[in-house]
């Protein structure tokens, strides 16, 4: 699989410098982003980063800077779509599109997505579960990150759940952005979605 990754990249007319693992990636984000932050709130808190991505939900629950837990889940911005798509009988295409933008439709679309939320938020609480009973320690903040998460209503299941309000992460606040070679508000509009990729070009800082 690196390999396919790999090659697809040269056949691209580009050379990889690190390959990493995208729940690693995730925390170095945060690494990142709190060593850039005067203010920096995380010290020794317990810090539950859910990235809601296109195929899969990446869960990595850290204890101050260092990576304590980490979890795969299957349930993610494809079956949102998914779901939309068979329950109000759209195109692909266009349930991905309402799903981005729900507009007036926006409680029809809870309701369709419901039971898929429902047990994304399950799997997450069996994680942040085995955490706690593992460790003996609360999840502090809930950090949420990915395109997925942007669906409408996702924030709310969640801090119902957990009786406690996610935070929409930046991973870029801290960054300058330049205004003369990128859209600077379309890029904070878009920069939820880019906490993995953050973290992994942290890595090259790094190094």
């Amino acid at each position: 699989m690196v390999d396919e990754h790999v090659t697809l990249l040269e056949e691209s007319g580009l050379w990889s410098v690190i390959v990493d693992v995208d729940c690693f990636a995730l925390g170095n984000g945060l690494e990142f982003h709190e060593r850039l932050n005067p203010s920096s709130s995380v010290g020794d808190k317990v810090t539950a980063l859910v990235d809601v991505g296109a195929s899969k939900t990446n869960v990595n629950i850290m204890y101050g800077l260092n990576s304590c837990f980490t979890r795969d889940i299957y349930i993610a911005g494809n079956d949102f779509t998914e779901a939309i798509t068979k329950k109000m009988g759209l195109q692909p295409s266009q349930s991905e599109s309402l799903k981005r933008d729900p507009g007036i439709k926006a409680e029809e679309i809870k309701e369709v997505v419901s039971s898929v939320v429902d047990d994304l938020c399950h799997e997450v609480s069996l994680s942040f579960d085995y955490f706690e009973h593992q460790f003996d320690k609360p999840i502090d903040y809930i950090y949420l990150s990915g395109g997925g998460s942007q669906l409408v209503g996702l924030e709310e299941t969640l801090e119902r759940t957990f009786e406690k309000k996610p935070i929409r992460w930046d991973p870029c606040e801290m960054l300058e952005i330049s205004s003369e070679t990128v859209d600077a508000v379309e890029f904070k509009k878009n920069a939820v979605r880019l906490a993995i990729a953050t973290g992994l070009a942290a890595r090259i800082q790094k190094d």
